[in-house]
């Protein structure tokens, strides 16, 4: 009652004993612990305050202790509390959920998105969570208790309530943001799992011609798969037992009895697949696929002005780098000459067809033969919700639309790459 506590507002009165009881014969879990609340004084609820802005300012979890050890090398902090020798706070670690109460309160979640709601696809949001860090304080956590009770439970009134940290808080923070050029990591390092965890067989078909194959389970189809299964008998079995059910493979054998049967009547549980022999490899026990693409060589073809590319496989590369070869092949032979390279985390500025403005973009996935698919370089949502169309392109559609291959520093700095 009036931003009373239960004991402020009717502790001795007739009706107190009367609350009591009614709270004593609550039926839930928390039952004991409203009861204990109901019964605070408000010495009881002052330090229970204290206390939640303490918490608030002293993240527990495992990460934020080993981040605040590693933190104290620099600043001062000699135990997993950030405090030095002579009890003085260095480095402080704040929960995310007050970091994202105060996001919220300062309309910060406006900048990168719509209705005051985090999103995550764009990588800037790391910097405006750092700048709400930067800028929880004791002072900061304690008005934000404050506006949340001037807002009476009412949350849109919370942004309204909520005091900015300066006049021109959040115009300022905006500009900052919008300013802001996303730096990637670049994965040129020969490292990684270099084949797929499968061997592979070789065989010969009529003619003598040595091909590549795999044995797969027959629920485990892809429809390119039934293409290029070795035997043309079982083959047609197949495809003859998709068409009478009418559904893709994987779906269509998920059920064991709807497996079919050779000309003896066996279940057909595993066939074999031809493999593309481009993307093999011969190791001591068999064959194996790379899985992993490590750079694109572009070259240009001096005769006729297109560009070409060459990409080469994590596996290829590490065979280049064992046998003390330059792992980016730049001679192509007479009439070819060397562009540059890319790889994955690469920066590159293409012409937008209709602005005519430069726009950077990051390389996400290099494709054999010759596709590389790229995502603008602020968006931070997984490949597979980005459209391919606008961001895949071959080499010779890079030229044609402005490609610059590009350097962005750590600090932000955007600079031309001389390969």
């Amino acid at each position: 009652k009036h931003k009373k506590t239960p004991y402020e507002a009717y502790h001795g009165t007739p009706k107190w004993d009367e609350i009591l009881s009614r709270v004593k014969a609550f039926n839930s879990r928390l039952a004991k612990e409203k009861y204990r609340r109901f019964c605070m004084t408000p010495e009881e609820v002052d330090a229970l305050c204290e206390d939640f802005t303490a918490r608030q300012l002293n993240d527990t979890r495992w990460t934020s202790k080993w981040a605040k050890r590693y933190l104290g090398l620099l600043y001062g902090g000699t135990n997993e509390m950030g405090i030095d020798n002579q009890g003085k706070l260095k480095v402080q670690a704040v929960t995310g959920q007050i970091t994202a109460k105060l996001r919220y309160a300062w309309g910060l979640n406006d900048i990168l998105g719509d209705d005051n709601t985090k999103s995550r696809d764009d990588h800037r949001h790391h910097a405006i969570d750092a700048i709400t860090v930067a800028l929880t304080t004791p002072g900061m956590v304690k008005e934000l208790s404050l506006a949340a009770q001037r807002a009476s439970n009412n949350i849109g009134r919370l942004a309204k309530d909520m005091v900015r940290p300066w006049d021109l808080f959040y115009r300022d923070v905006e500009n900052k943001v919008k300013e802001i050029v996303v730096s990637h990591r670049l994965e040129r390092r020969v490292r990684g799992a270099l084949h797929q965890e499968s061997y592979y067989g070789q065989s010969k078909d009529s003619k003598g011609k040595p091909y590549i194959c795999i044995r797969k389970p027959i629920g485990a189809l892809s429809e390119n798969d039934v293409d290029n299964i070795v035997h043309a008998t079982i083959r047609k079995i197949v495809r003859d037992k998709l068409r009478e059910i009418g559904k893709p493979p994987k779906d269509a054998f998920k059920d064991e009895s709807n497996w079919p049967k050779d000309s003896q009547g066996n279940r057909i549980r595993r066939v074999r697949i031809k493999v593309g022999g481009s993307e093999v490899f011969r190791l001591k026990h068999g064959y194996v696929r790379s899985d992993t693409n490590h750079h694109m060589a572009i070259f240009k073809d001096d005769k006729t002005g297109k560009w070409d590319c060459e990409v080469v496989s994590l596996f290829e590369a590490y065979q280049r780098l064992t046998n003390k070869q330059p792992i980016v092949r730049r001679d192509f032979g007479e009439g070819k000459t060397f562009i540059c390279s890319l790889a994955k985390g690469d920066i590159i500025s293409l012409k937008d067809k209709s602005t005519h403005q430069y726009g950077l973009f990051v390389v996400r996935k290099l494709e054999k033969p010759r596709n590389i698919q790229f995502s603008p370089i602020n968006d931070a949502r997984p490949l597979t919700k980005i459209p391919r169309k606008g961001y895949t392109a071959t080499a010779d559609v890079l030229k044609k639309i402005g490609f610059k291959k590009m350097l962005v520093t750590p600090l932000g700095e955007v600079r031309y790459a001389n390969d």
